[in-house]
C-alpha cells in the first residue's frame, strides 16, 4: 500500500534496460524480467524505454552490467542493519536448462535474499542446446567480460566463483567454467574482511562447483536507506526535518522509520505509538509512518514521557486504575526525594529500626491474641484502628539501633537527616509523668523540661562521653511510609531504575481489568528497559507461597505485561525461582527476580 513504482527511484538510465526476448524461455524471464505488450507500450508512451533483445547473450551481458529491468527495481536499495552477516562472498553463477522450473525458482529465491552489504555478482546462465544462444558456450566475449571487470574484487574470500545447479550435472559445470576462463580449486571456502582493503583479485579466477551457496545468505537484516539528523527535543512537539536519502522521480508512497535514544525506553505497544503520532506504528525498534514520497520531509512528534506511557498502556489494559494507599504514599516520596538512597548501605535497615510500630503492628499483635481465644477479632480490629495511630514516635541513638553496628548506624542516620527523612534531637527523662520525650535540636534550651508536664527533666547523658546523647527520629511522613510497608516497593523501584535509567514504575496500583468488576492490587507496575513490567514485592521471601505466585503471574499475564517481577528484601529460594520461571514460561512472560543481592548491596 505504501510504495511507489521502481521507475520512480531508479533515475535516468544511461541505456534502456533489458527484458526477456520475444517469447523467450523461462530463464530469460527470471534473469531480466518480462512485460506484456500492452504494459510495454504504456511505459514507452511515458518516454520510458525498455529494450527487448534478440538473443540470450545480450541478457547475459546485461546481467554483468546491472542493466536488466529487474536490476533497476533495486536501485537505491540498501541494508542498514544486519545480524551476523558472513562478510564478502564469492560470485554465484547459477546454471539452468532454459525452461527448468526448479532451477529458475531456486535462483529467484536466492537472489531475493542476496547480500546488499557486500554485493557480489549473481548470474543465471543457460545450458541448453549446443547450437543456440541459450547456451553460454555460444556467447561471444562473455567470459572475457566476466573476468575483466565483475570478478576484479578485493581478495577477501575464496573461491572467486561458485557454480551451482539442480538440473545440470557437475561435469557440465566444469565445462562451463573452462568456457568462462575460470580455474578449479579445492581450497576451503573462506571470508575475511580486511582493513585496509585487500588487493584487488587478478586473473586467473578460481571456482568450485560442489558448494550450495544458499546457507551464506540466511541472516537477519533490515532494509532501507538511512540518514542521521540532530533533533531538539521538546516536551510538547518535537520537529524533525531532513532530506530524503532516497531520490524520488514523480509521485508515490513510502514508509519512513524513526529510531534513536528518545524512543529506546518506550514499550512497543500500539497506544504508545499513537501518543507519538496518530498514524504511527512500531516496526522492529522503530516508529514507522506512511508518507507521500518526497525529497524533503518535516514531521512533528510528541515524544511521550514514561509516566504518559504507563498511563496509555494501563488505559488500554484496564477499565480504570488508581494508585493504592501504598502507591499514593510511595509516589509522594518519589516526587519529593531521591529514593535511590534506599539502596545505600544500611539506610533501609536504619529506617526500619526507627519506624514507629503503629496500627499494622498493633493489629498483628491483637490478632495473635484473638487467635488464642482471648479477644474477639472484630474488637481487635476496632481497637487497632482507633488507637494504633496514637503510638509515640520512636527515636533512638545509633548505639541502640537493632542489627546495626554503631559506626554503620551513625552513617546511615546522618544520610537520613541529609535527605530530610529524619531529624536529630535530645531526650528528656521526666520523673513526674514517667515519659521519655524527644526534643528536636532546634527546640532545646539551656533548661531541660518535659515537653508534656513541663517539669524539670534532664537530658539523657551518654555514659561514655558524659555529654547529652544525640537521638534520631523519622519525620512523620517517612514514618508512615515505612509503617505502611511501602519501603520494599520503593526499594524495588530504585533497583529497577539502577538497572536501566529508562524506568518508571508505580509502587502500588488498584486495577479494574477489562470486563471484570473485580479490583486487584499490583505492587509494581510500569515500564522498565522498554518493556511493561508488573509484579509483587515481599519483605520476606517465604510470603511467596504457591498460591501467591500463581496469582501474581496470572495477573501479570492478564495485564499484558512483558516481564513479571518477583522481589523480596531477603533471599528468594532457588525452588521458588524455578517455580516462578516455569509459570512465566507457560504464560509467555520474561521473569525478573530481585532479592538481597540486588536490593541490599554492600550491607555491613
Amino acid at each position: 500500500m505504501h510504495t511507489c513504482h521502481p521507475f520512480n527511484t531508479s533515475g535516468p538510465w544511461v541505456q534502456a534496460p533489458v527484458i526477456a526476448c520475444e517469447e523467450g524461455p523461462l530463464w530469460q524471464v527470471v534473469a531480466a524480467g518480462e512485460l506484456t505488450d500492452e504494459h510495454l507500450a504504456h511505459i514507452q508512451e511515458r518516454h520510458i524505454y525498455i529494450r527487448r533483445p534478440r538473443t540470450g547473450d545480450e541478457i547475459g551481458t546485461a546481467q554483468l552490467q546491472g542493466d536488466t529491468l529487474l536490476d533497476k527495481t533495486v536501485t537505491q536499495f540498501n541494508v542498514h542493519k544486519a545480524l551476523s552477516p558472513p562478510g564478502p562472498l564469492p560470485a554465484v553463477i547459477w546454471v539452468t536448462k532454459p525452461n527448468d522450473f526448479a532451477d529458475c525458482l531456486a535462483f529467484w529465491n536466492l537472489r531475493a535474499i542476496q547480500d546488499f552489504l557486500f554485493p557480489a555478482p549473481m548470474l543465471l546462465l543457460p545450458c541448453g542446446e549446443e547450437d543456440t544462444t541459450d547456451h553460454v558456450r555460444n556467447w561471444t566475449d562473455f567470459g572475457r567480460n566476466l573476468t575483466s571487470e565483475p570478478l576484479r574484487r578485493p581478495a577477501d574470500f575464496v573461491p572467486d566463483v561458485v557454480l551451482a545447479s539442480m538440473s545440470v550435472e557437475e561435469e557440465q559445470l566444469h565445462e562451463i567454467a573452462v568456457i568462462l576462463g575460470l580455474d578449479h580449486t579445492e581450497e576451503a571456502p573462506s571470508s575475511n574482511l580486511h582493513f585496509p582493503p585487500a588487493a584487488v583479485r587478478q586473473s586467473p579466477f578460481t571456482y568450485r562447483a560442489d558448494i550450495n551457496p544458499r546457507g551464506w545468505f540466511f541472516f537477519d537484516r533490515s532494509y532501507g536507506q538511512t540518514v542521521s539528523v540532530d533533533v531538539h527535543l521538546s516536551t510538547e512537539k518535537t520537529a524533525v526535518r531532513f532530506s530524503s536519502p532516497v531520490g524520488f522521480e514523480g509521485s508515490g508512497r513510502a514508509l519512513v522509520r524513526f529510531s534513536g535514544s528518545p524512543l529506546e525506553g518506550l514499550p512497543h505497544r500500539d497506544p504508545v505509538a499513537k501518543l507519538i503520532d496518530s498514524e504511527a506504528e512500531w516496526r522492529n525498534d522503530s516508529i514507522q509512518l506512511p508518507v507521500s514520497a518526497s525529497q524533503q520531509y518535516r514531521f512533528e512528534f510528541h515524544i511521550p514521557t514514561l509516566p504518559e506511557t504507563v498511563h496509555a498502556v494501563l488505559k488500554e489494559a484496564t477499565d480504570r486504575y488508581e494508585l493504592s494507599d501504598k502507591g499514593r504514599l510511595g509516589v509522594a516520596l518519589q516526587e519529593t526525594s531521591n529514593v535511590s538512597a534506599l539502596l545505600e548501605p544500611n539506610v533501609y535497615e536504619a529506617l526500619v529500626a526507627l519506624t514507629t510500630p503503629k496500627s499494622k503492628k498493633l493489629l498483628r499483635d491483637l490478632k495473635a491474641a484473638a487467635g488464642s481465644g482471648t479477644i474477639d477479632p472484630q474488637v481487635a480490629q476496632d481497637i487497632a484502628e482507633r488507637y494504633g495511630s496514637q503510638a509515640k514516635r520512636r527515636h533512638s541513638t545509633p548505639h541502640n539501633l537493632e542489627s546495626l553496628p554503631s559506626n554503620a548506624g551513625i552513617a546511615a542516620l546522618e544520610k537520613l537527616c541529609a535527605l530530610n527523612w529524619a531529624e536529630r534531637g535530645l531526650q528528656t527523662r521526666c520523673d513526674r509523668c514517667g515519659v521519655d520525650s524527644f526534643v528536636p535540636l532546634s527546640q532545646t534550651t539551656n533548661k531541660a523540661t518535659c515537653p508534656g508536664c513541663e517539669a524539670v527533666a534532664p537530658y539523657a547523658i551518654d555514659s561514655n562521653s558524659h555529654a547529652p546523647s544525640v537521638f534520631y527520629r523519622l519525620n512523620t511522613f517517612v514514618d508512615r511510609v515505612s509503617d505502611q510497608g511501602v519501603l520494599p516497593h520503593l526499594l524495588a523501584a530504585a533497583a529497577l531504575t539502577r538497572k536501566d535509567p529508562q524506568s518508571f514504575v508505580l509502587p502500588g496500583t488498584n486495577l479494574w481489568l477489562n470486563g471484570s468488576d473485580e479490583q486487584v492490587e499490583m505492587d509494581i507496575l510500569g515500564v522498565h528497559a522498554g518493556h511493561i513490567i508488573a509484579g509483587e514485592v515481599k519483605t520476606n521471601a517465604n510470603q511467596f507461597t504457591q498460591e501467591q505466585i500463581e496469582r501474581d503471574v496470572r495477573l501479570s499475564q492478564r495485564l499484558g505485561a512483558d516481564t513479571h517481577l518477583a522481589a523480596a528484601v531477603d533471599t528468594i529460594p532457588q525452588s521458588t525461582r524455578t517455580e516462578l520461571q516455569n509459570l512465566c514460561n507457560d504464560a509467555g512472560l520474561h521473569l525478573l527476580t530481585l532479592s538481597g543481592n540486588e536490593l541490599r548491596p554492600n550491607q555491613i
